[in-house]
């Protein structure tokens, strides 16, 4: 698979897993000669995105986002977003700002085999998927023109410590560190510290493992199909298979 250069393309991420991989992934594309900018909306935000040069906080009531969003968009001169899932408030807003600005939108989600799958589709995802527009055979003939080998899965479902722990950090900080973001508003109905609780609960009966971090590159027709590891994991392989255009 050829690797295409990141030069003239700026990435905004928004939300992500709890954890350091928006952060990795945004280094890699900055190796690549993309440019990268972050908006945080909480404190937990801020903890996992250490490169505070590219770091925009939005600490405005929720209903002035469309507008900053719009601002950041045009001043940045952003052509592709990234984001955790595709149906919170203020990602289905910059999924609508940036299709009417004809951008790209890179849309991450917890796996169908959770927890040890991440899944990427361009676009939107689970609902608002291509996959929904498809049939089984078509879904063959793309996969029959992939000129890349799909790693196999360990034979295991996946460590859900790392998970647990970074989930339990993040909503610590939402919960004790977040003096500077008091318009944040939780996409879920439970409170910072049920989710705090009950992670911390299931972090006291874990250990911890680690694994080995592939970051493959592809170019601007690529997609990534299953991320193996914990969606929140700090090490990471991502298997990246490539679509034939007539499946856009």
């Amino acid at each position: 698979m050829a690797i295409s250069s990141g030069k003239d393309r700026v990435f905004l991420f928004l939300q992500g897993p709890h954890g350091p991989f928006f952060h990795k992934l945004a280094k890699m594309l900055r190796r690549s000669g993309a440019t990268v900018w972050r908006v945080g909306f909480n404190a937990g935000d801020r903890v996992f995105w250490p490169h505070r040069q590219s770091y925009i906080p939005f600490t405005d009531p929720q209903e002035a986002w469309p507008a900053r969003c719009d601002s950041i968009l045009a001043d940045k001169g952003i052509t592709d977003i990234v984001l955790y899932g595709d149906v919170r408030a203020i990602h289905a807003t910059a999924i609508a700002r940036a299709r009417e600005k004809g951008l790209t939108v890179h849309v991450f989600e917890e796996g169908y085999l959770r927890p040890y799958w991440v899944t990427y589709e361009r676009g939107g995802s689970n609902g608002h998927s291509r996959l929904m527009d498809m049939t089984i055979p078509s879904m063959e003939q793309a996969l029959e023109g992939c000129e890349t080998d799909t790693n196999m899965p360990p034979g295991h479902w996946g460590d859900m410590r790392q998970h647990v722990f970074y989930g339990a950090l993040y909503h610590w900080f939402v919960m004790f560190a977040n003096r500077g973001y008091r318009n944040f508003r939780p996409h879920r109905a439970s409170p910072s510290p049920v989710n705090f609780s009950s992670t911390c609960a299931d972090c006291c009966s874990c250990h911890f493992t680690r694994s080995n971090v592939v970051w493959p590159r592809g170019g601007s027709n690529t997609v990534v199909s299953p991320i193996t590891s914990c969606c929140c994991s700090s090490n990471t392989t991502a298997v990246f298979r490539s679509t034939p255009p007539s499946t856009r």
